[in-house]
């Protein structure tokens, strides 16, 4: 069920001790949250950004979305086209600005901090920067997994958003069957439809 609002509000407060909010900035945020402790922390984190509640769009993904639109340029295009692929070489400042969009994962991954905000960013990007960093997440998940058939879904994933069939054909296999044996039979199927669309792009494959 929805949190009550005094609950709301008090959240709010926990949320936004390090720059405490103004009362009808709370009192905004606890009327539009409807009771979700996501949209609490996100509404906080855009009235902080934007410095005026009045300027916080209502929905959750409008709010997600204000916050990627106020970064600079340089850590907006890193959000959206990791320029380290491009060989840019990010600065402190540009990193310290991203880092609120993530969490760690690992000392080698990092993952957004929640799924709408990746959404957003993902939404933002043309279509041909899409199938670019799926490649580039592909290549370097390739590179870096200490063990492929456990990363066989990922890999999958990407590969087949990049358009790579060859290696699509492999790790979807190499996903299908650890799926089929953890008796995940929805997850295998998945993984063997991507297969099988691979083969259209495949001729050696009979």
């Amino acid at each position: 069920e929805p949190l009550r609002d005094d609950d709301v509000r008090t959240l709010t407060v926990l949320a936004s001790e390090a720059t405490p909010l103004r009362p009808h900035e709370i009192d905004a945020i606890v009327s539009r949250a409807d009771g979700s402790p996501l949209f609490i922390e996100e509404l906080t984190r855009a009235v902080r950004t934007l410095a005026s509640v009045e300027s916080v769009p209502e929905s959750m993904h409008a709010a997600l979305a204000a916050q990627v639109d106020a970064l600079a340029a340089p850590a907006r295009r890193v959000l959206f086209a990791v320029m380290e692929a491009d060989g840019f070489d990010l600065d402190g400042a540009t990193r310290a600005e991203l880092d609120p969009f993530f969490d760690r994962d690992g000392e080698a991954r990092v993952r957004f901090r929640n799924g709408l905000l990746r959404d957003v960013a993902y939404e933002a990007m043309p279509y041909r920067s899409r199938l670019r960093i799926h490649a580039v997440a592909a290549a370097t998940l390739e590179r870096i997994s200490e063990d492929r058939d456990a990363d066989a879904d990922m890999l999958a994933h990407h590969f087949w958003q990049a358009g790579d069939a060859p290696r699509t054909w492999e790790y979807a296999r190499r996903a299908a069957d650890r799926s089929r044996h953890a008796y995940a039979n929805a997850a295998a199927a998945v993984q063997i439809e991507r297969a099988l669309d691979a083969t259209k792009r495949l001729p050696s494959v009979t």
